[in-house]
């Protein structure tokens, strides 16, 4: 995991480069990060940088389908199998 001041400053600075996104920062919890609600929640000592990118990505999926573009689909598809197999071997999705 990234520490809780490298973590803050990744956030940050996706905070700068996405103002609308929802980030809520927890102390402690059973997983690193998780999507929910429109709302993206990192538990800080358990997330690193990957973690972030993993979840802003469930956001990126929502619009993907809520388009209904049978290409895009796809290629997220593609992408999304491609990621699956990466992060099986990841401590990041333990």
């Amino acid at each position: 995991p990234a520490s809780v001041k490298e973590m803050e400053r990744i956030l940050a600075e996706a905070r700068e480069k996405n103002p609308n996104v929802k980030i809520k920062t927890i102390k402690d919890a059973d997983y690193a990060g998780k999507f929910e609600d429109g709302v993206i929640y990192i538990t800080l000592g358990k997330a690193n940088k990957k973690t972030w990118y993993h979840e802003n990505a469930h956001e990126l999926e929502k619009m993907v389908y809520t388009m209904r573009d049978k290409e895009l689909i796809r290629v997220f598809e593609a992408g999304k199998k491609i990621f699956a197999k990466d992060a099986n071997n990841a401590v990041y999705s333990r």
